[in-house]
């Protein structure tokens, strides 16, 4: 669905307020986008990550450091900065030097970037950048043959789809759960001293986002930009969804939709993806920017 909304009623009308479910050190460019288009963002982190730690976080160095892996896969992120800062709080080896051997691969750009500069090389991303993308073009990129040795890089809680996929295709799996996902702000955040810019935009408690989902009038969102689909479950608890969801991935599009919202997948993951599909939700474009992963 697109509310349309030309120039004209625009001109001297409040900037449409567009909730986004991510951490003030992540949605500093989607911020920035979205305000140069027109757009009122607030930020809503929700929770936030933070690497495992004590007896966690030795056994999931163990996993880390128990190759040589055939493939090592990244959902997140947070998985590779996680598995970066434990890697050094345990050796004195760098992610590259574990992984040096094994082909990595990543769902989505943020991924991709943060695992090449921890040193790692890595693979094209799926074109549908999910962990059912990864299971769907497996055979193209990994080759046919099975019992490939695979380590799944995730936090907790985890979605399974990629480790079940897997082995059921006789592959020889092993998980490593690097970060917990805890209320923000987290006591030991990953993304800690990399930047020192304060967020651009309102940041939400979750009383106040509470607040934020039931207020009328000047005062109430007019979309919701979801960046997974754990964010958007935790925010439906606080209070009603009642405008558009743009998705960053079809897993977040397939929760939106069973919690009953109105869902509009973004193309792609990046923070230029979401600002095109949100002007394009509310045709502010007529002439969309096309972006490649």
């Amino acid at each position: 669905m697109t509310r349309q909304v030309d120039a004209a009623d625009r001109e001297g009308a409040a900037a449409p307020r567009v909730l986004v479910t991510r951490t003030p050190a992540r949605s500093a460019e989607l911020v920035e986008g979205l305000t140069g288009k027109g757009f009122a963002p607030v930020v809503s982190p929700l929770s936030e990550a933070q690497a495992v730690s004590g007896r966690a976080g030795s056994d999931a160095f163990g996993l880390l450091s128990g190759g040589p892996y055939d493939v090592v896969t990244f959902t997140s992120a947070n998985g590779v900065w996680a598995s970066d800062i434990l890697t050094r709080e345990h050796s004195a080896r760098s992610l590259g030097e574990l992984f040096g051997h094994a082909r990595v691969w990543c769902v989505g750009d943020a991924t991709r970037a943060a695992a090449m500069s921890s040193g790692l090389t890595v693979r094209n991303p799926p074109r549908e950048n999910s962990a059912a993308g990864m299971l769907e073009e497996w055979t193209r990129v990994m080759g046919e043959g099975a019992d490939q040795s695979v380590l799944c890089v995730h936090g907790e809680p985890a979605r399974t789809e990629l480790v079940d996929g897997l082995r059921d295709r006789g592959h020889r799996v092993r998980e490593a759960t690097v970060y917990e996902q805890v209320p923000f702000p987290a006591a030991r955040p990953l993304l800690e001293g990399q930047t020192d810019q304060p967020c651009p935009a309102p940041v939400l408690g979750r009383e106040a986002t509470s607040k934020c989902l039931r207020a009328e009038g000047p005062d109430a969102i007019d979309a919701v930009v979801a960046t997974s689909p754990r964010l958007l479950e935790t925010l439906a608890g606080l209070g009603p969804i009642r405008v558009p969801v743009i998705c960053i991935g079809r897993t977040t599009e397939r929760t939106a939709r069973e919690l009953g919202l109105e869902a509009i997948r973004s193309p792609g993951t990046s923070a230029a993806h979401l600002t095109d599909t949100v002007s394009r939700v509310f045709g502010y474009d007529e002439h969309q920017t096309t972006h490649t992963s």
